[in-house]
């Protein structure tokens, strides 16, 4: 069984806030859950208890790493939220228990900013 959800939202003073692209994926799906721990999600995604996760922000190279092996070992996709080649060195991640899935959250999240910056005009 998986941990309940937890929500944290905070008032951001930072033009780089990126909530919408969150409400988005929220939308889009059944169930979200907030773990807290990016290494236990992907383990999750590669176990098949999770379908997939997305994060643009505050990652680090070592709370991805060994995930984002196990992931793609057991058979999963792991990709920029741009949906080009993943570097670990970068903190814009998808990942899904398949490349179709994967390609979808890009495709929502690429939508989403373009929906936000039309609002912006």
């Amino acid at each position: 069984m998986l941990e309940p959800l937890v929500w944290k939202v905070e008032k951001v003073k930072d033009n780089n806030y990126q909530g919408h692209k969150m409400d988005a994926l929220v939308e889009a799906t059944q169930i979200t859950r907030c773990i807290g721990s990016a290494a236990l999600t992907l383990a999750y995604i590669a176990h098949g208890v999770a379908d997939c996760f997305y994060l643009d922000t505050h990652l680090k190279a070592w709370d991805v790493a060994a995930g984002t092996l196990i992931l793609r070992e057991a058979g999963g996709t792991v990709i920029d939220s741009k949906g080009g080649v993943y570097d670990i060195m970068k903190p814009n991640t998808i990942a899904a228990s398949n490349e179709t899935l994967a390609r979808k959250i890009s495709k929502l999240i690429a939508d989403t900013d373009l929906k936000t910056q039309r609002k912006r005009l």
